[in-house]
């Protein structure tokens, strides 16, 4: 069998990437420049981006300008074929044009789902919306290799709705520029910061911040992107001198601007997300994602005597408010660097890569060699697998029992306490790391 290569070359298609037509970035387009920017700084791979949708004068030199659009299938196939990879990391259209061409592309993490949960739409929204809810359907009935998503929590919504063949769905979280992003010494924290998406985004939670900056009229508040959008990079200075940083968004997939604020040093404040679940069950509150309360950021619920208090609990404790931001900015450069998420992506290829030589899942191979008592081959390929899906608790948790039976407390002990990070409620590691730590105690009697 022929070695697989190191170094693979990957196709990356995409619509959305830097400024757009209004000179600022949502979220899509500002996690599309990012991963450009970080794809070609840090990976071993050999990757090439095709955009002719991307007007941003800081990203269109890295781009293939190939207007694969107008191409024909048979023009397409041809140059998809110089590649080991494909993968569409955002827009509907792209992906419907690249899955006529291929069923092995990676999908995502932003092509699908702009609405999560369209049957809660009122009648005049649906037809408004029309395009975009056959488009996304359409998508969901291709064939796929990985599904990318911004996180974990989503893979059930994934599950259900994608009806065509599809390899794991692996959350997918972008990184944040900690160079760009990073505290400022010199600079007095002396604001309240809060950011929206401008005046027709009225899930950033617009009406709940300003009670919310009612309740406390002597603090310095600055709500940028609320009744008018602002340039991207403006933000900055503002993120640096915060003393607190407010989130009352209802929801959020990831919530970048709320990681480029813990990048700066801010401590966080964040509300649970409110949306309409996709079971039927109406409304519901959610903990955001990525947030560990007390170490990452403090979350509360979602209403204004709840949100006052704990900013009132931070500005009364500067030594609170510190300790707060130390952890959070050590856990943003720690897990959501440029260089983590594009570690994550070089393992997601290198797998993919294997997977096409081997013919099945690291998964499956994984599980029977366990079954088997291959124990230590079991471990390797749990390893590679937290490399390319760092943000899924279970092989974490096979390592932790795995480790468990070995009798080597001290590893089990860290994955199982890596799980309850990531899944607070995932009850058996949280037995298993009761039964470890009685061990370790016992032995150090």
């Amino acid at each position: 069998m022929t070695p697989i290569k190191s170094k693979m070359k990957v196709a990356v298609f995409l619509e959305m990437a830097g400024v757009n037509s209004q000179n600022s970035l949502s979220g899509p387009y500002a996690g599309g420049k990012t991963f450009i920017n970080a794809v070609k700084a840090h990976s071993k791979h050999e990757v090439t981006f095709f955009s002719t949708k991307v007007t941003d004068p800081e990203v269109i030199p890295y781009l293939n300008r190939m207007n694969y659009f107008s191409s024909s299938d048979r023009e397409l196939e041809s140059v998809i074929s110089e590649f080991d990879v494909v993968h569409v990391l955002n827009g509907k259209k792209t992906a419907l044009k690249i899955s006529r061409i291929t069923g092995q592309a990676i999908l995502g993490p932003n092509v699908v789902f702009s609405i999560p949960n369209p049957t809660k739409l009122a009648p005049e929204v649906r037809v408004e919306k029309a395009t975009l809810l056959e488009e996304e359907e359409a998508v969901c009935h291709k064939d796929w290799s990985y599904l990318l998503t911004p996180n974990p929590t989503l893979e059930p919504l994934f599950k259900a709705r994608f009806k065509g063949k599809h390899d794991p769905i692996i959350a997918f979280p972008y990184g944040v520029d900690t160079e760009r992003f990073c505290p400022e010494s010199k600079t007095i924290r002396n604001e309240i910061v809060w950011i929206g998406g401008g005046p027709n985004r009225p899930g950033k939670g617009a009406d709940l911040i300003e009670k919310v900056a009612a309740a406390l009229p002597k603090e310095k508040w600055v709500l940028l992107g609320k009744d008018s959008l602002f340039r991207y990079g403006d933000h900055i200075p503002h993120l640096q001198r915060a003393k607190v940083y407010v989130v009352t968004t209802a929801h959020e997939t990831q919530g970048l601007a709320t990681f480029e604020a813990m990048a700066c040093g801010a401590p966080i404040v964040i509300a649970n997300y409110k949306f309409e679940s996709n079971d039927g069950k109406g409304s519901c509150e959610q903990s955001p994602r990525y947030h560990i309360n007390g170490v990452t950021s403090k979350i509360v619920a979602r209403n204004v005597d709840s949100i006052v208090k704990e900013v009132q609990n931070l500005l009364d404790s500067s030594h609170e408010r510190e300790e707060l931001a130390r952890k959070s900015l050590a856990y943003v450069r720690g897990q959501f660097s440029l260089q983590s998420m594009v570690r994550q992506y070089d393992a997601l290829i290198s797998r993919k890569a294997k997977e096409t030589e081997v013919g099945e899942s690291l998964s499956p191979i994984a599980k029977n060699q366990r079954d088997k008592g291959n124990l230590e081959e079991s471990i390797l390929n749990y390893k590679l697998l937290t490399e390319s899906e760092p943000f899924n608790p279970h092989p974490l948790y096979f390592l932790g029992t795995a480790y468990m039976y070995k009798e080597e407390h001290i590893e089990a002990r860290q994955y199982f306490e890596k799980v309850l990070e990531l899944a607070p409620g995932h009850t058996s590691a949280r037995e298993c790391l009761e039964k470890v730590n009685n061990v370790i105690d016992e032995k150090r009697k």
